[in-house]
């Protein structure tokens, strides 16, 4: 089965998933995004999302890198807000 490629929407990349670990991992780096614009920390997105991001940007003509997680980089206040809204 074929992958549908990427689209590219102005500022905003549509990447398909095509499994529920992929669900999972998409909605993992959602929460990751809000979490780091509530505490005004940045992040950075890392493994095969950054690769998916990379090859939607520049529209290059290769598969997605599916994967079933979510690699990111974080500033320590935004791990410690994550923390403490836990208890």
């Amino acid at each position: 089965m074929s992958t549908p490629p990427a689209t590219v929407m102005a500022d905003r990349f549509v990447i398909p998933s095509t499994a529920r670990a992929e669900d999972g991992a998409f909605l993992a780096l959602a929460d990751v995004t809000e979490l780091a614009a509530s505490t005004d920390s940045e992040y950075r997105i890392i493994g095969a999302h950054m690769v998916s991001v990379h090859t939607a940007r520049h529209e290059l003509d290769l598969p997605l890198r599916q994967t079933g997680d979510a690699d990111v980089g974080l500033q320590r206040r935004c791990l410690r807000a994550l923390a403490s809204s836990r208890h």
